[in-house]
């Protein structure tokens, strides 16, 4: 296309600028018939399935070589290509010299992109019946127009990372080494990869199509697909329909997120990235799936602890064995950081050394050790996020991930912002305002950018001209802005960023299931304030919205510290911060009080599920009203991996409320753990199917860390306080 609209930077009132003649020639050459300019917060990228958006001129399709021989339908295509751009643009400056909304461009406009074939022909790129092989993804003219290349003087530190995903969109997030015009590329795997497997604890036999197994042995069984993360890359095949590319200039060291929307409904991607060096060109590589339009079943994979020891546990890596895990079962659709995954203790130590006596330096000394401390905090995802192999493959494969309010910083450092009456309250302020803007860059943008406030580095619509204008205009949270509120699938929700208070807690809506990751430091954190409780007032009411959404149907609480968890000597951390809601009596009953009287108002057909991180063992209970004679599921993760505690001191059962609520644990597991929770809403039409298991991983004998710590684990109190655990129906 010889001209660009301009409709995506402004809309009416900008004139829209002509592109050079040569461009539609190399449009039917293989490049997207139709362009349209991005931008956001003064970044710009334009796209267009199956296309660079860097706007550069990519391999010429004016080459030595002889054109190839076309059919007569496209010559006509090819023909149409090259004139329609021309009309266009009279059509688009005539209505922009009146003042009118241009016309929407014909449907035809997409007919003459070409991509070739591995017989060297060329054939319509709009086809979903042409299919690459993975090794063609490289390839020029294929699926991507200028294929995917590499720069030897630019590696990727982070990602790609999974965000959230709904039915039309997907985040994604990267960091590089230095600067460079990053290339981010999703490839749209050929049908429908991927699809569920039944629910339930059982294993299944994966039947092939001709029915033998992966053992060879023969079945009558019915076929069923792999996930997504379960299949090799050398056996998918891709469509140039529906696959785009996206050119962003990168700052060094700091990670930038792409929201990509438009995807197609129930479809695998592979994301791919160029421009950098050739290791991480063939390494570097994500997957995800999009929901499809009506989700019936959600599988969430809790984690929380990444703390590796001193040596590394090689095959016993509980990360490999969460990978193999998702790779077997369901497809993971979520994956829920109760708590932190990143080392902050060393890393928050260091940072502070940077800000000590900040105050006794000159401004421009001041900005230099603030931007020092700022990168060691960020070096700290970068050693977790980007060089634990093990992590790194399950930000990038496994579902899409969304991290609770976690920041990097220890909990010494974790203090309300007061007056800087002294340098030490200058310093610790400082350290606090860092942390949180590290944590916004990081964990908070895998998910906030579907938000209407948000606020990603480059935002892509994958749609065509016509399927956008259908629509009726961009697309905000996964679906139009114009969709009534009971018809959206996937919603975010979260609080307001504001300078005086913390808000970070953030709802995702996944049909008929409602998740809310708590903010329990919020209210701590905030200027002045002297909390009494918990949870704010925000929190509270957006609480009580999604109990009163008549659709909700199962409610899927986290938090990064205990709702239930006794301790024979009550503490809190050294500056305040609790470690369980059991210092906030009155409103963890007031929190169980409605989430019981919800759960009765239609029981069974509603269902609710508390999950948190834990002091450092997992393990899983129930919570009793007997009042109401009902339970709710409770789960305790972590670590994944990292140290494991001596639950001894804490009471795994007890009663609360006067005795009208009581809750009871398993035995806690003296291993490395994370949880899968499985929700199907199809099995039975008046209860939903809600299963909780946790999953273990062995810690090698003479495992330490620093500080010469190592593995220590008593559970005989433990077993004899839960010896007599009665079963809660």
């Amino acid at each position: 296309r010889a001209c660009s609209s301009g409709r995506g930077g402004g809309g009416r009132g900008v004139r829209p600028t002509c592109a050079q003649p040569a461009r539609a020639h190399a449009s039917a050459m293989g490049a997207s018939a139709s362009q349209e300019d991005f931008s956001d917060e003064g970044s710009q990228a334009s796209v267009s399935p199956g296309e660079s958006a860097d706007g550069r001129s990519g391999p010429s399709g004016s080459s030595s070589k002889a054109a190839p021989k076309l059919s007569p339908s496209q010559k006509e295509a090819l023909k149409e290509a090259e004139t329609r751009p021309l009309l266009q643009a009279v059509v688009e400056d005539f209505a922009w010299m009146l003042g009118m909304e241009p016309p929407p461009p014909s449907p035809t406009d997409r007919r003459g992109q070409l991509v070739r074939t591995h017989n060297g022909g060329w054939v319509d790129a709009t086809s979903e019946e042409v299919q690459f092989p993975f090794e063609d993804l490289k390839k020029a003219f294929c699926v991507f127009r200028r294929g995917i290349y590499a720069n030897p003087e630019a590696s990727v530190r982070i990602g790609p990372v999974v965000g959230k995903v709904t039915d039309t969109a997907a985040i994604i997030m990267v960091e590089v080494d230095s600067p460079c015009d990053l290339g981010v590329h999703l490839a749209r795997v050929a049908g429908r990869c991927g699809n569920q497997l039944p629910q339930g604890p059982w294993p299944l036999a994966l039947v092939a199509a001709d029915g033998e197994n992966t053992q060879g042995e023969r079945s009558e069984g019915w076929s069923v697909t792999r996930p997504l993360v379960g299949q090799r890359l050398e056996e998918m095949t891709f469509t140039a329909a529906g696959s785009l590319s996206v050119s962003h200039s990168c700052e060094p060291r700091r990670p930038h997120t792409f929201l990509f929307e438009g995807l197609h409904p129930n479809t695998g991607y592979v994301v791919m990235l160029s421009n950098v060096c050739q290791q991480d060109v063939d390494t570097r590589i994500a997957r995800f799936k999009t929901l499809p339009r009506v989700l019936d079943s959600l599988r969430i994979v809790v984690l929380s602890g990444h703390q590796p020891p001193i040596r590394a546990v090689g095959a016993a890596n509980p990360w490999q064995r969460l990978h193999k895990v998702a790779c077997e079962g369901p497809e993971v659709t979520v994956a829920l950081h109760v708590g932190s995954i990143v080392d902050i203790v060393p890393a928050s130590d260091e940072a502070a050394k940077c800000l000590t006596d900040l105050y006794s330096f000159t401004r421009g000394a001041r900005k230099d050790l603030e931007t020092r401390a700022r990168q060691v905090l960020r070096n700290a995802y970068w050693d977790a996020w980007g060089r634990h192999d093990g992590l790194r493959k399950i930000l990038g494969e496994v579902g899409s991930h969304l991290p609770i309010f976690a920041p990097p910083l220890d909990g010494n450092l974790l203090r309300p912002a007061e007056a800087a009456s002294d340098g030490a309250t200058e310093d610790r302020n400082t350290i606090l305002k860092i942390g949180l803007d590290v944590y916004r860059e990081y964990q908070r943008a895998l998910w906030h950018p579907l938000t209407p406030e948000g606020r990603p580095d480059v935002r892509i619509d994958a749609r065509d001209d016509v399927a956008r204008l259908k629509a009726g205009g961009a697309m905000r949270n996964g679906v139009e802005l114009s969709t009534p509120s009971q018809d959206k699938e996937y919603l975010t929700h979260s609080g307001t960023r504001s300078t005086a208070t913390v808000e970070e807690w953030h709802m995702h809506r996944y049909g008929c299931i409602c998740i809310l990751a708590l903010d329990t430091k919020g209210s701590l954190l905030s200027k002045g304030g002297k909390a009494t409780s918990l949870l704010s007032a925000l929190q509270w009411s957006t609480l009580s919205q999604i109990l009163h959404d008549p659709f909700t149907k199962v409610i899927v609480i986290a938090s990064d510290i205990p709702f239930v968890l006794d301790e024979a000597v009550p503490r809190s951390t050294a500056d305040g911060m609790p470690v369980s809601w059991s210092a906030y009596q009155d409103e963890l009953h007031n929190l169980l009080e409605k989430l019981f009287k919800w759960k009765h108002a239609q029981y069974p057909a509603r269902e609710v599920v508390l999950l948190s991180s834990g002091p450092g063992f997992g393990t899983t209970g129930d919570i009793c009203d007997h009042e109401l004679g009902l339970s709710i599921p409770i789960a305790i993760v972590g670590p994944v991996l990292g140290r494991v505690c001596n639950p001894k001191r804490c009471k795994l059962q007890s009663t609360l409320a006067g005795g009208r609520f009581s809750y009871v644990y398993r035995n806690p597991v003296d291993k490395w753990n994370f949880c899968m929770v499985d929700i199907d809403l199809s099995a039975s039409q008046h209860k939903p199917n809600v299963e909780v298991q946790m999953i273990e991983t062995e810690v090698p004998p003479g495992t330490t860390w620093a500080g010469g710590v190592s593995v220590g684990f008593a559970l005989a109190d433990s077993r004899r306080a839960v010896s007599q655990m009665a079963t809660l129906r």
